[in-house]
């Protein structure tokens, strides 16, 4: 059997379609028999689609970049998928080892390049092994914590003949603590007065949700979800609280009064740097698959095994008032609105500037919020057509600056027909490095360079969206009808908001 359908064969038995990808010539041998793929026009935009895919459908994915290049155009993607635990396995073409000696174009050292943002990278040396080498690079994406991996073709390989070497894909995610240790840490939480839960984005990861929701009925305690969360979290019922601020003198004054708090699924994800560090850890239970950033107690187990193992242990607590920070919501109103238009609807958030307002409204439930913890802006745009391919109900709200960056994602929504709607929200600058440079004394919020104007509406128009700019509410209407990829560009005022 030829290399390339030995491949193919490996995707279509293991439910591993579509890749998402941008092929170069080195590509086009391991691609000759692949029965489903889904075109990008950067390299980029297939690992971040790849991404938010792999969160929503809670399967591996599988992205196929060209080279080099390729992987080099990905990196900001690539270390976002990291950074947000997403089981992506990552292929790509290699220069023909022929004539590698004469570093001839398009070849280079891709395993050095990727091994510090996956948890596996291997380069195939023999046709035979393709499904091997596939099979454990699922098997370490899906293994908690769950992360990218990486598999490199040389392209002379995927022309050769062999007999397949025959496996079968039974990955595991869950990790489960004993019944021991489950039952010491409910005896500290059940004996003391003051307990906090927190928590955070592998309760979606794990459909936890129901299992978060029962445990903290059955303490009767206050519920809090982690800073930045990247993904639903807890619904919003009696016993949330807030979602904690991403610095740490405000989770301090947050957590005082707390003689315990329990910390499941969830980190301390911080941003701006507020001269304090964690005064809570000496009173936290860490409960996660991820090496989050825990200087308290920590164990490692999924939430979902945790929850439902504790759950027969909790002895319902008298109800205390919780702490509250006062938060700081940006175009709240508006996002109230596209909310009541939009019930049901995912959301796919870059909205940097109105990031906490969109997850106050949308992060109610399993799979209604995703965003992205690596940083990079773009990743946005093109998790909305991915997710947009799982559930049709999906609506990316996009700041102009993020939307700006991979806006081609459009593109992909109208070739094959993915419902994909966004909301792009115009304030012609960057305004949290405003927000930013204000607060702290920097003296740059009115420079020229944190400012911009785009014709958004031309640009998605270009990409064959239907586009409208927003005059009334029914406007929400519109967006909220066919399946067609749509744009409703709404204008928001340009002050600089109050954010840290």
């Amino acid at each position: 059997m030829k290399a390339s359908q030995i491949f193919s064969d490996f995707l279509k038995k293991n439910h591993l379609y579509p890749i998402f990808g941008n092929p170069g010539t080195t590509e086009i041998p391991m691609l000759s028999s692949v029965e489903d793929y889904v075109l990008t026009l950067h390299d980029s935009i297939s690992v971040a689609m790849a991404d938010a895919y792999a969160q929503f459908s809670g399967r591996p994915s599988v992205v196929n970049l060209h080279s080099l290049p390729g992987i080099s155009n990905s990196m900001a993607f690539i270390t976002s998928a990291a950074r947000n635990h997403s089981p992506v396995i990552i292929t790509a073409g290699q220069q023909d080892r022929r004539h590698l000696y004469y570093d001839p174009l398009l070849s280079g050292d891709q395993l050095g390049m990727v091994s510090n943002y996956v948890k596996y990278a291997y380069e195939v040396r023999r046709p035979e092994e393709i499904p091997l080498a596939m099979k454990r690079a699922y098997n370490i994406a899906m293994t908690p914590p769950f992360g990218p991996t990486f598999v490199s073709f040389p392209m002379d390989i995927m022309d050769e003949t062999a007999d397949p070497i025959e496996t079968n894909v039974a990955g595991h995610s869950l990790a489960a603590l004993t019944e021991d240790e489950v039952r010491e840490i409910m005896e500290r939480v059940n004996s003391a007065k003051r307990v906090a839960l927190i928590f955070g984005s592998e309760i979606d990861a794990y459909g936890a949700m129901e299992d978060a929701r029962n445990f903290a009925h059955s303490l009767n305690v206050p519920v809090y979800v982690e800073p930045w969360a990247q993904a639903s979290s807890y619904y919003k019922d009696d016993l949330y609280v807030q979602d904690l601020p991403p610095a740490f003198s405000a989770m301090n004054r947050i957590l005082e009064p707390y003689d315990l708090i329990l910390f499941i699924g969830s980190d301390v994800f911080v941003y701006p740097y507020t001269g304090e560090d964690p005064q809570f850890m000496d009173r936290s239970i860490f409960i996660s698959t991820q090496s989050g950033h825990y200087v308290g107690e920590t164990y490692f187990s999924d939430p979902s095994s945790f929850l439902r193992a504790a759950v027969k242990y909790a002895r319902k607590k008298e109800w205390i008032k919780p702490n509250r920070f006062p938060e700081k919501l940006v175009y709240e109103d508006i996002i109230a609105k596209v909310h009541r238009h939009l019930k049901g609807y995912t959301a796919v958030d870059e909205a940097v500037t109105a990031s906490g307002s969109v997850r106050k409204y949308f992060a109610d439930g399993p799979k209604t919020y995703f965003t992205s913890r690596g940083g990079p802006l773009g990743w946005g745009d093109a998790a909305a057509v991915s997710v947009a391919m799982l559930k049709k109900k999906t609506i990316g709200i996009i700041g102009d600056g993020a939307f700006m960056y991979t806006p081609q994602s459009l593109w992909t929504a109208h070739k094959y027909g993915i419902a994909a709607k966004f909301i792009v929200l115009r304030n012609n600058g960057y305004n949290i490095l405003r927000s930013y440079s204000r607060t702290y004394g920097y003296g740059v919020e009115d420079r020229e360079f944190l400012k911009f104007n785009f014709n958004i509406e031309k640009i998605a128009e270009g990409f064959g969206s239907e586009v409208r700019n927003y005059e009334a509410e029914s406007d929400l209407e519109w967006i909220n009808e066919g399946d067609a990829p749509k744009v409703l560009v709404l204008d928001v005022d340009n002050q600089i908001p109050d954010l840290f």
